[in-house]
């Protein structure tokens, strides 16, 4: 079968499949009967996964029993070239148990090397959710920041640049007091980008703030339950703003070039109050150079904050997005590739259409939300249209090209567990679904995304929380990789048939040594008149981070490919043509 894309929404052909019912000793054989393969038919044929976790050396549980509820929210996974070899290492987090640093051997296995680097955690008991991972002091070697779980404290792992760490959060200016709400710190947000253009890269924490909810507010805006909420007469979902006894503590600090951090959270107008954040993310959305801050958050308090200069003001509502009842995880991609950021993220939807959601607590279950920008630097919600709403209780994401024929894919993890209550109890009724949700994989097809992922090899039911896209054995295709709370994770190897050319690109800016990988730059990829637009990030997902580049599916392209780079802070382009495909390219900042 030959599949030509035309474009991302555009039709994918297939081919007609024949059926034969009867058999010899039966009844009379019906007529041969041919029916044209589905759109799914024809889009399930062009990928292939396959669970290589134990082949791999990664079978090891991240929590030491079961977790429910408030602690079923987190497993977290960071990936990067920790060691400097060119192929990415993995960084696991876990509860009751030591985190796990795994070492790419370059054979398709990993080695857990996070005793012998000094990372395995400062209390495992407390255990840890989110990691991330720079180069906090522009030496050259990339640092590791791993955020609290319960009554922990926060940790920064700074790197000896011999394959050890020493932990220094406190004299390098990273609060460390220990969470004292009724559910601990929940900090499931860390988060590195250079918000001030100063060259080096500052660190963001979100938390969970279970203490805290959302005020009423007028004429919003916000569909569904999140409208309902902020009219006059509704009432608020309970409890104080803050209480003073267990303050919010997300926080931006800001790095001094030197991998030292000052909290300026007020200082550049950032309010976290009544902010149950989960994830962050750093983008440029209306082209001046200066990134915005994306925040997802519980309870209908997902915010974007737009960037004066290194100030921060709250544009939610201006910008049309916000609707999201319970947004988790996040992707920021230009998902059409019209140049302009669309943004992605994973909510809970029920799976039974008409279950009354006002059974849960605070908040609804309207699904996930695609935001689509438009030119203007706002965003219309074209989430029925692409058919991404229903992703049951979403977590992770990734919006990738996981066959390199230049389209986009969507894979959502999900899952959610809460301990078994009385028979016949409504919240029991809400939740039984939700511990066994299967994953999504949507693909393009017919102008919509169409759910595949059983049918290619994605079948976990479990409750999976970080995701992340990552080319683990160097092949030229992207593999995932999810965290899943309680249980091992899971290694897709991506057995997709080689059928596309493909293009992975690194950026290098020696002008910047606390930025050198260039995180905040856009990048286009230009191959047979289609231009596709990406941004050099790390972050995103769900208690995940990527590695620190952009692959790109090129079809049935030959060459010449070009690639255009905008550095950082949206003043310096630089172009550059690319002959040899199928491998990775690394551009150097030339300002020549």
């Amino acid at each position: 079968m030959v599949l030509i894309v035309v474009s991302l929404l555009a039709l994918v052909g297939g081919v007609a499949i024949v059926a034969i019912v009867g058999s010899r000793d039966g009844p009379k054989p019906s007529p041969t009967r041919r029916r044209a393969a589905t759109p799914a038919d024809a889009a399930a044929e062009a990928f292939r996964f396959t669970d290589v976790t134990a082949s791999a050396g990664l079978a090891r549980p991240q929590s030491a029993a079961p977790l429910y509820g408030n602690d079923a929210m987190t497993a977290g996974v960071a990936v990067a070239d920790v060691f400097g070899s060119g192929r990415p290492d993995i960084y696991i987090t876990r509860i009751g148990l030591p985190n796990s640093l795994y070492r790419n051997n370059g054979d398709g296995t990993f080695t857990d090397v996070a005793e012998a680097a000094g990372v395995g955690g400062v209390d495992p008991a407390n255990g840890s959710h989110a990691a991330a991972i720079a180069d906090v002091d522009a030496d050259g070697c990339l640092d590791l920041y791993v955020s609290p779980a319960q009554q922990g404290r926060s940790t920064l792992y700074m790197n000896n640049c011999n394959g050890t760490f020493r932990e220094e959060a406190a004299i390098r200016g990273i609060d460390v007091t220990p969470g004292s709400a009724e559910f601990g710190a929940h900090e499931h947000g860390a988060t590195f980008g250079d918000f001030d253009l100063d060259g080096d890269l500052d660190l963001l924490v979100l938390q969970w703030d279970q203490a805290s909810y959302p005020e009423d507010r007028k004429g919003s805006g916000r569909d569904g339950l999140c409208s309902a909420r902020r009219r006059a007469d509704a009432p608020s979902p309970g409890g104080a703003v803050e209480r003073p006894e267990s303050p919010n503590r997300s926080r931006l600090y800001r790095n001094d070039g030197k991998g030292h951090f000052e909290d300026v959270t007020a200082s550049v107008g950032l309010d976290f109050r009544g902010t149950l954040a989960f994830t962050g993310q750093f983008a440029d959305l209306d082209g001046d150079g200066w990134p915005e801050l994306l925040v997802t958050g519980d309870v209908c308090t997902s915010k974007v904050f737009h960037n004066e200069r290194g100030r921060f003001v709250d544009v939610t509502h201006e910008l049309g997005v916000g609707t999201d009842e319970n947004g988790m995880g996040s992707v920021l991609v230009d998902i059409d590739d019209d140049g302009h950021l669309d943004w992605f993220v994973t909510s809970i939807s029920h799976p039974t259409p008409r279950h009354r959601c006002e059974t849960f607590g605070p908040t609804g279950c309207s699904g996930n939300r695609l935001y689509r920008g438009r030119p203007d630097g706002t965003f219309e919600d074209a989430t029925d249209r692409l058919g991404l709403r229903d992703g049951w209780w979403g977590w992770g994401a990734a919006i990738e090209d996981f066959n390199d024929d230049g389209s986009l894919e969507v894979v959502q993890t999900n899952g959610m567990r809460e301990p078994p209550p009385p028979p016949g109890n409504a919240v029991d009724r809400f939740f039984t679904p939700f511990a066994t949700d299967p994953m999504r994989f949507w693909v393009a097809s017919g102008g919509r995304f169409r759910d595949v992922a059983s049918r290619v090899g994605l079948g976990d039911r479990e409750l999976g929380v970080a995701l992340v896209p990552l080319d683990f054995d160097d092949d030229g295709d992207l593999d995932v990789l999810i965290a899943r709370n309680h249980l091992t994770p899971l290694l897709y190897r991506n057995d997709t048939p080689r059928r596309h050319r493909w293009l992975t690109v690194k950026l290098d800016d020696p002008t910047s040594p606390g930025n050198r990988q260039a995180l905040g730059a856009d990048v286009i990829v230009t191959a047979g008149g289609h231009r596709m637009h990406r941004r050099m990030a790390v972050d995103g997902s769900y208690e995940s981070q990527k590695p620190a580049e952009i692959h790109v599916g090129l079809g049935d392209v030959s060459g010449p490919v070009q690639v255009e780079v905008t550095w950082p802070g949206g003043h310096q382009r630089q172009q550059l043509d690319v002959t040899e495909l199928d491998r990775t390219v690394t551009v150097v900042r030339s300002d020549r």
